[in-house]
């Protein structure tokens, strides 16, 4: 009895987080269908149009200009998990969702910035695949020399994650949002920003990617901290 017991204690603080989510999406559909009369599936129409928008303008630009017949797959299955983020993203944002305990919609919000300026960058970027640019710079060449690729790539996604995590914070702090928590918004950039680390290393070895991927969060935490810090 006492081992049933304990497994219903730990099992209820992921069940309240869940429920906890859910009231919260519904209490935001009808407060949206109160005051606006259907204005909420106008806003979820729209956050699905702009997130499979997105997603596709994404994967051309992240991609890199691979077209091998080997990669097709990858980059559908990269496509469809940056729409079904992106559009949940929206819907969160949108529809202004709140729970009491996680402050989705601001961590959407973030993420979606970060994600815009991530997106700046790499469209005026030399070369479509950035860890070649990278490493043609004197600090990604010095790292690239002195600790070999896998480290290399880590700093690359540690000052780049770092960069768009700290101006996505400013952005919100400017509007009157600065993040309530760091480890949420930054969780929610990292996975924004996943897809595009998969895209850019599908010709690289599995280490680089798994560096780059790991510096990324990385400097995402770190990012979110600092802007958040400045706001303050």
């Amino acid at each position: 009895m006492s081992e049933g017991r304990g497994g219903e204690e730990e099992t209820a603080p992921p069940r309240a987080v869940r429920e906890g989510i859910r009231n919260g999406i519904l209490a935001a559909l009808e407060r949206e269908d109160r005051r606006s009369g259907g204005w909420a599936a106008r806003r979820l129409a729209a956050a699905g149009a702009a997130g499979v928008a997105a997603a596709v303008a994404l994967t051309v630009l992240f991609s890199g200009g691979t077209a091998d017949p080997e990669h097709r797959w990858h980059l559908a299955l990269c496509g469809a998990a940056w729409a079904g983020l992106l559009v949940e993203s929206f819907a969160f944002v949108l529809l202004r969702i709140r729970t009491p305990r996680l402050p989705l919609g601001q961590a959407a919000a973030l993420g979606l910035v970060g994600l815009a300026l991530a997106a700046l960058i790499g469209f005026f970027c030399p070369e479509p695949h950035y860890l070649g640019w990278w490493r043609s710079t004197a600090l990604g060449g010095l790292t690239w020399a002195a600790a070999g690729p896998n480290a290399s790539a880590l700093c690359f996604g540690f000052c780049s994650s770092l960069l768009v995590g700290f101006g996505a914070s400013l952005v919100l702090a400017l509007r009157g949002g600065r993040p309530e928590r760091v480890l949420l918004p930054a969780v929610a950039l990292w996975l924004l920003l996943f897809p595009a680390v998969v895209l850019q290393t599908l010709a690289v070895s599995v280490a680089i990617f798994l560096s780059w991927s790991a510096g990324t969060a990385a400097g995402a935490l770190l990012g979110v901290t600092a802007g958040r810090a400045l706001a303050s």
